[in-house]
Formats: structure tokens, sequence, C-alpha cells
């Protein structure tokens, strides 16, 4: 398990430079002007040419708590499918979630709206943990119905409820992070018409 730790640390060090731009301030909440500086998501400067962004949002979080909700939940979801789906295929899920993610913010939010944060590209992992379970599901039926559909649910309804949470970017990643998962396929997956499927229907939502 190494990619999971690169990725949570590359957060941390994103945190830390909020910090020092911002000040201790950036532990309770990140300015939106400091954000946008260390590459927050927003329309107007992707549509600017600085389309970088929608990557490096995802690495970016808006206070402590903020981070550690998304690391905890990454380091759970995201070292199974590390175990799962190897290191390569884990890594392009994880960025094309974050890029799907947040190219949905882009199109579906008030263009005022400045995004960030890994849960674009952590609920993307939660497509792969479903596509995942239901090719396995004679052995993690349960598993698949008692954690992570229940998971995903009660994730999207508190993005419905509590306010200031990005819900494209979880639809967006989810979407994206399934679709990937279906074009990547599973190990030890000879290639077929699904993998073709997967593609095909990743490159549709991009």
């Amino acid at each position: 398990i190494l990619i999971t730790p690169a990725i949570m640390t590359i957060c941390v060090v994103m945190f830390v430079l909020g910090i020092i731009f911002d000040g201790l301030g950036a532990i309770i909440e990140l300015s939106t002007e400091t954000g946008l500086k260390i590459g927050a998501n927003w329309l107007p400067y992707v549509k600017s040419g600085e389309v970088w962004r929608l990557i490096t949002s995802v690495f970016i979080h808006w206070s402590l708590i903020h981070l550690i909700l998304n690391m905890y939940t990454l380091f759970i979801v995201g070292t199974q499918i590390e175990t799962f789906l190897g290191k390569v295929k884990y890594v392009l899920i994880f960025l094309i979630s974050g890029l799907c993610g947040s190219m949905l913010s882009c199109v579906i939010n008030d263009i005022s709206i400045v995004s960030a944060g890994a849960s674009g590209a952590i609920f993307g992992l939660f497509g792969s943990l479903l596509y995942f379970g239901y090719n396995y599901r004679a052995t993690l039926d349960g598993y698949l119905r008692g954690q992570i559909i229940p998971l995903i649910f009660i994730n999207i309804l508190i993005g419905l409820i509590v306010p200031g949470i990005d819900l494209a970017a979880h639809i967006g990643g989810l979407i994206g992070g399934t679709f990937i998962s279906v074009a990547l396929g599973l190990k030890r997956q000879n290639k077929s018409n699904r993998n073709i499927h997967g593609i095909l229907m990743t490159l549709m939502i991009l």
C-alpha cells in the first residue's frame, strides 16, 4: 500500500501551504483568495485556460475538519481499491474521478462557487467498489449491500442537507469512477466488450 499514503501526504502538504499563505485561520477555514492562489477550482479561471485546476483542486481542503474527514474516508476506501485493482488502475481511477467531479462542478454550480476537496475523487472510488463488488457479488454481496451502497446514499444525503458541500462534484466523481473502472477492468480479467463500453462511456462523460 503506497499510493494512498502518497495522496494523503500531498493533501496535507497543500493544507500546510494554505496555512503558510493564510495564517492559522486556515485551520478553521481557508480563505477563498488563498484557495484560488494554490489551485482551487473556479469556472472563470478554468475557462481562461487554467485547466490544471480541475486536478489540483482535488488535493486542496477548506479546513482541518474537511481534510480529516476526507483523509479518513480515503484511507478506508483507497487502501481497498489499491489492493483489489492494483496501483496503476487506482491512480487512474482517482485522478479521472476527481477530474469528472471538478468538471461537473463547473457545469452545474453557480459561477460564484469556488470548489476544492478530494470528495469527488473519493466518490469515484465508491463507484469503483460498486463495480468490483458487482463482479464478485457471490462473495461480496453482503459487504456491497451492507456497507458500500448505504455509505454512498448517506454521503449523497449529507450533500443534499448540509450547506457548502459540492454535491455536483460527488455525483461527477461517482459516475466517472464507475465508468473508468469498467474501462480498466479487474485483475486477471481479459479485455472484452465491457472494457470497450467503459472506455466509450468515460470519453462521453468527459
